[in-house]
């Protein structure tokens, strides 16, 4: 059973509802939207694909522009030579005392070079540019993965060393989760991606009846677990709850297991970000206050805490931090 996030409260909501049990909001609306976002960023991909084709087809051929430049290059070793033909004539007449004052003003002239460059002149600060952009987490992806491009392009295990070196994460483990929902049993696609041995992105491919195959799968969402990525405004995964809610305006989600009296997983809300799920690492808080904390049945003591909610709410604004960073707004569970 696949999860989206309402558009309307920011509550996780089953692709299969018809619409959002807290607010209402039409959840096929809120998957018809996504699928328009998708069709207009591939539209816009191909468009940029076939005016850089049809630019290549305008440029002159190469060997005419290599003639004429060979004709040209030809002239100047001609003059250049017969300079130095003429300035060793003029010069041959010339005493020792002569040569050695040349020498000596090439000397010092060097001399007055070398004490003009600044000492730290060697050290030349990089461009990092670049690198922002790269490490910089948008709608449409992040560092060199992008949502709607196919499975495959990101998978290690058929890949030469030196198209593995272009990519940012050098190792792939596809993983196939079976799952079952109300009866109903599914496959979940996911592709973790490491970076000498750090677990940094994890793709979601959907869910499936049948066994799903990497190579006819596409990106449906990218989980974010370094925090070396980030949002334009900063934040990025380790942020504490209590700064992403005195900084960032965020609010608390309870998402609860089937039945309501459990919560499978704690989001925040963060205004005008919409489109990205940022889920909570629950595990500092389950160390502090116990395994059970987040059910509101508690075997230990055979009893139901009606304020279980409540509880959990005030303590995570205490213990819990950002774990992952979701672009894409579609996934299955954590």
């Amino acid at each position: 059973m696949a999860l989206i996030k309402c558009k309307g409260c920011g509550q996780m909501v089953s692709t299969k509802a018809e619409k959002c049990p807290k607010c209402g909001y039409s959840v096929r609306l809120s998957m018809e939207q996504q699928e328009e976002t998708k069709q207009s960023v591939e539209a816009h991909t191909t468009t940029l694909n076939t005016s850089k084709e049809e630019v290549a087809n305008d440029n002159p051929q190469p060997q005419q522009r290599g003639s004429k430049k060979g004709i040209i290059i030809a002239i100047v070793v001609v003059v250049i030579i017969g300079c130095g033909v003429l300035f060793a004539l003029l010069n041959s007449n010339n005493g020792s005392n002569g040569q050695q004052q040349d020498t000596t003003a090439i000397a010092d002239t060097e001399a007055i070079k070398q004490d003009e460059l600044p000492s730290d002149s060697v050290a030349v600060e990089p461009n990092r540019t670049q690198d922002e952009s790269f490490y910089t987490i948008t709608k449409n992806g992040v560092a060199n993965i992008s949502l709607g491009k196919s499975m495959k392009e990101y998978n290690t295990t058929d890949k030469s060393e030196d198209e593995i070196k272009k990519l940012y994460c050098n190792t792939s483990f596809v993983e196939v989760q079976e799952r079952t929902s109300e009866g109903f049993d599914y496959n979940v696609l996911y592709m973790n991606l490491y970076k000498d041995n750090e677990k940094i992105f994890s793709l979601y491919g959907g869910t499936s009846e049948e066994k799903p195959n990497v190579l006819n799968a596409t990106v449906h969402s990218i989980f974010v677990y370094s925090p070396k990525f980030k949002l334009p405004n900063g934040i990025h995964v380790g942020m504490t709850a209590e700064k992403l809610i005195n900084n960032y305006g965020a609010t608390l989600q309870l998402n609860e297991n089937e039945g309501g009296e459990s919560i499978a997983f704690i989001t925040f809300d963060i205004p005008n970000l919409s489109d990205f799920v940022f889920v909570a690492d629950k595990e500092d808080l389950l160390k502090v206050k116990g395994e059970y904390f987040l059910d509101g049945w508690n075997p230990q003591t055979g009893s139901f805490n009606e304020n279980f909610r409540n509880d959990i709410e005030r303590e995570a604004k205490k213990y819990c931090k950002l774990g992952i960073i979701v672009v894409g707004n579609e996934f299955d569970t954590f």
